[in-house]
């Protein structure tokens, strides 16, 4: 509702309503970009708190995921100790100890590497940067517009200048929450999706050592 009534008002100032002084102008117009400058500013500290929030959830996700597989791996290499100290064939023992080296050989720091990147992530750091940069445009606006329509004859000009420029920054607004919203979206599905491919990995080694593990002691 708020965005048609602005729009209204707007489309009656690009008619040619005329004002008697710059200062009716500013009057006008300092209200509506200081409220934008207030959302605008609500919308960045927004993103921003959901930047490490992001961070964490990533973080915990694979770090869970790492000792999951780091206890499984850990619970595999006892196992097979225990079978080998047990044993007295010594087929079963070589059969065994050959998994063991397989078991010693796992690992799960690819996913550290691969799934956690560390506290940045640039493409989410620039959406969330976008919003904060936007928020400082509705306070430079009557300025910037004052600078290219220096002139008493200009205050036409004065007042599109500063019309235009609530418009697009509504547009711009839009524009920039949907984009973070969508780059989040897009980091934790990846990560997602990266630690499904490298947990699955590991873990069927885990258990191709495991079924091996059994035919030896069968």
């Amino acid at each position: 509702m708020l965005k048609h009534v602005t729009c209204y008002v707007l489309l009656s100032l690009f008619q040619g309503y005329l004002f008697t002084s710059r200062e009716d102008i500013i009057a006008e117009f300092q209200p509506l970009l200081t409220e934008r400058a207030n959302n605008f500013t609500i919308e960045f500290n927004t993103a921003s708190t959901d930047y490490p929030e992001v961070v964490d959830k990533i973080k915990n996700e694979t770090w869970t995921a790492v000792a999951a597989l780091n206890n499984q791996i850990a619970t595999l290499k006892t196992t097979i100790s225990t079978d080998i100290a047990a044993a007295t064939e010594s087929d079963v023992i070589n059969c065994l100890s050959g998994q063991q080296t397989a078991a010693n050989e796992l690992s799960s720091d690819a996913i550290n590497s691969t799934c956690w990147v560390g506290v940045t992530y640039p493409d989410l750091e620039s959406a969330r940067d976008a919003l904060g940069i936007l928020a400082q445009i509705p306070n430079n606006t009557i300025d910037a517009c004052a600078s290219l329509n220096p002139l008493p004859s200009q205050d036409q000009q004065f007042v599109n200048c500063i019309s235009h420029k609530i418009l697009d920054l509504d547009l711009m607004n839009d524009v920039l929450v949907g984009n973070f919203t969508e780059v989040k979206e897009q980091t934790l599905n990846s990560s997602t999706a990266c630690l499904a491919e490298q947990t699955g990995v590991l873990s069927q080694q885990i258990n191709d050592i495991n079924f091996q593990v059994t035919l030896c002691m069968s």
